[in-house]
């Protein structure tokens, strides 16, 4: 495969920020924290720049504030004089006076300014930022106006997150705690774009440029009262090379499914391995660019080459699964998984005084006559707090299309695999772990899922369900 189709590389300059947003997982990143090498960071761009790894501009943005890092415009100059542009990413809190002449200094082409909370309120809640929010404010304003008064080819983007599918999608599980109120509603995305529209009018003024704000594919009909139903992204220019948009919130890798219920989805599409390479501030290649943790590492770029990389065999594998629409990691089955309504006190009936916690993978209980059971994912979990050695379970196979399904239970280092045969529902006794470990988790793992919808084209049901059962004892 050619290098040249990587579409994004990715630098990670630092992972320390002077923000901790409740919607980014800063507070949760558990990997160490640093500056990239400044050497490093060169050889890199040397190798984007030799070897033509990309068209698009240099990203320079993972996780942290890229202002944090003493040697971002060293790195600057370094990339614009290898013939590569710079995408820079920055929340803006730091583009202050000093900062600001460095950026126009630097000709980088493209800054994004992620500003995603609108009030002072949002902002201090949200974001956790020590700048008052009217300095905050000030402070892109002013850097947006230096682009007018230096006449800069500069383009600027100004981002929002958009929540409001986000927060839909929990509303209606049942999880209003775990949504984020920022632009979560069609007014406030418009009051967003008319005050933006004022500002860019008056600048315009001020430097008596004939231009007037100009509406962008997001607000065209039918988006127009209805932005946030647009997923492009991409909503205004409010001045010549200054565009306004709302992004869709980010599920950073498994962050945002934390604390809710999900169940892993293994069937589904991501276009991260065929685009895209991350280097992480201590050299860790990734695939992803919000892999908050490091946790789909493919190598090191202190030792291998980006374009070795791109063509390793892990990534090949990763591509090849992906491409064929299927997950490839447990931390992208997460990311991409489907929410499910909190029922999880509801334990199965009969085995309510059962000494088990359900952890994931578990689909809500249902009913099919007088028996209730639920479906597992193609694995689910359970948290055993009895230390019992005996697994008592009733399971059936429900494959429509299927006369046997392999159904494995796993504690600790003991596996056990039974198959299915027919569709009757099923008692099995299994044997359990020495209990010398300390996991207590027992995994259900069916050997196949099958989505009801890809089976009867006209249900909707897109769930991937793996086996029934209808009871859990330990003893």
């Amino acid at each position: 495969m050619a290098a040249t189709s990587i579409k994004y590389v990715f630098l990670e300059l630092t992972n320390y920020c002077n923000f901790n947003c409740t919607f980014c997982p800063n507070e949760s990143m558990t990997r160490s924290r640093g500056v990239m090498d400044k050497d490093l960071a060169c050889r890199i761009i040397d190798e984007v720049a030799d070897q033509a790894l990309t068209r698009e501009p240099l990203q320079l943005h993972v996780m942290g504030e890229p202002f944090l890092n003493p040697h971002l415009f060293e790195l600057i100059d370094r990339i614009h004089e290898r013939g590569r542009s710079v995408r820079l990413f920055t929340n803006g809190a730091l583009l202050n006076e000093r900062n600001r002449e460095r950026v126009y200094a630097s000709r980088i082409e493209e800054l994004t300014i992620g500003i995603h909370t609108d009030t002072t309120s949002l902002y201090h809640e949200h974001r956790r930022g020590k700048l008052p929010f009217e300095v905050y404010l000030r402070r892109i304003r002013e850097t947006i106006e230096e682009k007018f008064r230096r006449n800069s080819p500069l383009r600027i983007f100004l981002q929002y997150l958009n929540t409001k599918h986000f927060n839909q999608s929990r509303l209606d599980k049942g999880y209003p705690a775990r949504t984020f109120p920022l632009t979560d509603r069609h007014d406030k995305a418009i009051r967003i774009v008319e005050g933006w529209k004022s500002f860019g009018l008056g600048l315009a003024g001020k430097y008596r440029l004939d231009f007037k704000p100009r509406d962008l594919e997001g607000l065209q009909d039918p988006f127009r009262e209805a932005p946030l139903d647009c997923l492009k992204g991409d909503h205004c220019e409010i001045l010549p090379g200054v565009i306004l948009g709302f992004k869709d919130i980010s599920s950073f890798s498994d962050y945002l499914t934390k604390k809710v219920r999900f169940v892993e989805r293994y069937k589904a599409a991501c276009p991260a391995f065929d685009e895209q390479l991350a280097v992480l501030w201590d050299g860790r290649v990734t695939p992803c660019c919000v892999d908050y943790n490091g946790q789909l590492t493919v190598g090191d770029a202190n030792v291998q080459s980006l374009e070795s990389l791109w063509d390793s065999k892990t990534l090949g594998e990763f591509r090849d699964l992906s491409r064929n629409g299927f997950l490839p990691t447990p931390t992208c089955r997460v990311c991409k998984a489907f929410l499910v309504a909190d029922d999880y006190q509801n334990k199965f009936p009969g085995c309510e005084n059962e000494d088990y916690n359900l952890a994931w993978g578990w689909y809500p209980l249902e009913g099919d006559g007088n028996e209730s059971f639920r479906w597992t994912g193609k694995r689910a979990v359970l948290e055993d707090i009895s230390g019992g050695r005996i697994l008592d379970v009733e399971v059936r196979n429900g494959h429509p299309i299927l006369e046997n399904l392999g159904f494995t239970v796993q504690q600790g280092g003991h596996k056990t695999t039974v198959v299915l045969e027919g569709h009757a529902w099923r008692a099995k006794i299994i044997q359990l772990s020495d209990r010398q470990s300390d996991d207590r988790r027992i995994i259900f793992e069916a050997g196949d899922f099958w989505i009801p919808s890809d089976i009867w084209k006209q249900n909707q049901d897109r769930r991937e369900l793996g086996v029934m059962i209808k009871a859990v004892r330990i003893r």
